[in-house]
C-alpha cells in the first residue's frame, strides 16, 4: 500500500512540476505576444510617419518646380529687355539715353543679383532635402535594426523603404539637373 501510495506521490509531484512549467511558458508566450502587439505599433507608427515624410517631401518639390519655373520665366523676360535697350542705345546717343541706361541696367544688375540669391536659396533647400533624406535613412535602418526578429514585416518594410529612397534619389537628380543649366553666372 505503502508503495503505491509513494508510486502515486511521484506522479502527482512530477504532475504539479510539469503544470508550473506549462504555467512558466504560458507567460513567456504571453509575454512574447506582448511584444509582439508593440512592435507591430510601433511599425505602423513608423509607417505612418514616412509617409507623412514622403508627402511632405513632394509637396516640397512642387513647390520647388513652381519656383524654378518661375524664376526661369524671369530670366527670360529679363535678358531680352536688357539686349534691346543696349540696342536703342548704341543708335541714340545723348546723355539722357546714357543715364536712362545706367538707371536700367543698374535695375537689371539688381534683379540679376536677386534671381542669384533666390537660386541660392534653392541650393540650400536641396541641401536640406538632402539632410532630410539622410536623417530618414538613419531614422529606417534604425528601425530596421528593432524589427529583425520578424522577416516577415522586416521584407515589407525593406521593399517599402528602397521604393521611396529610388523616388526620392530620383526627384533630387532631377532638381539638381534642372537648376545647374538655367542658372550659371555669366
Amino acid at each position: 500500500m505503502s508503495e503505491i501510495q509513494s508510486g502515486y506521490e511521484k506522479k502527482l509531484a512530477e504532475l504539479k512540476r510539469k503544470l508550473e512549467e506549462s504555467e512558466i511558458k504560458t507567460k513567456v508566450l504571453e509575454s512574447e505576444l506582448e511584444n509582439m502587439k508593440t512592435n507591430d505599433k510601433i511599425f505602423n507608427q513608423t509607417q505612418a510617419i514616412l509617409t507623412k515624410a514622403n508627402s511632405d517631401f513632394c509637396f516640397r518639390i512642387d513647390t520647388l518646380n513652381t519656383v524654378d519655373s518661375d524664376l526661369k520665366s524671369q530670366l527670360e523676360k529679363v535678358d531680352p529687355l536688357n539686349k534691346d535697350f543696349k540696342d536703342q542705345l548704341k543708335n541714340e546717343n545723348t546723355q539722357c539715353n546714357a543715364k536712362i541706361f545706367e538707371e536700367t541696367e543698374q535695375k537689371f544688375t539688381e534683379e540679376i543679383e536677386d534671381l542669384k540669391e533666390l537660386k541660392k536659396s534653392l541650393l540650400t533647400t536641396i541641401e536640406v532635402l538632402t539632410a532630410d533624406k539622410k536623417m530618414l535613412g538613419e531614422r529606417l535602418a534604425a528601425r530596421e535594426d528593432e524589427c529583425m526578429e520578424s522577416p516577415k514585416i522586416c521584407g515589407k518594410f525593406a521593399d517599402v523603404t528602397a521604393m521611396e529612397s529610388r523616388l526620392y534619389n530620383k526627384l533630387l537628380e532631377s532638381l539638381k539637373k534642372k537648376l545647374a543649366p538655367r542658372y550659371k553666372t555669366r
